[in-house]
């Protein structure tokens, strides 16, 4: 005879939030005002039911099974850059900038190393900081 544990585990793991993104993704300017948090990281963390907590306007919490969570580290970076594009002038230039970044910007939340986010070298900022 044997016996079958499920282990209920959970995992959190820290990522960037881009507050400027964030707000054009949302259908209209007035639903994404305020918002930190992209609509699709939010939708597909309620789908996967993920917890987000949001530790500061640039940094939040996920957390969620092992199996989620590995999910999010590989699919984050179109979750966070996606926008609505009625909402966005250059919006190629915008996806392209936040893509080719976004790696970085995850490594150093991952790092908790939050202040390198600044640096101009990183282009957090022209991409993420201002709504």
């Amino acid at each position: 005879m044997f016996s079958l544990t499920l282990c209920s585990c959970t995992t959190t793991e820290r990522f960037p939030l881009c507050p400027k993104i964030a707000a054009l993704s949302y259908s209209s300017r007035e639903e994404g005002k305020g918002q930190v948090v992209n609509k699709f990281v939010r939708e597909e963390a309620t789908r996967r039911d993920v917890s987000i907590v949001v530790v500061s306007n640039f940094v939040a919490e996920l957390k969620g099974s092992p199996k989620d969570i590995a999910w999010f580290e590989e699919n984050y970076p179109s979750l966070l850059c996606a926008f609505n594009p009625e909402l966005v002038i250059e919006d190629e230039a915008t996806h392209t900038s936040c893509h080719s970044h976004v790696r970085k910007w995850m490594e150093i939340i991952k790092n908790q190393k939050e202040d390198e986010l600044m640096l101009e070298t990183n282009l957090f900022c022209p991409n993420c900081c201002g709504n």
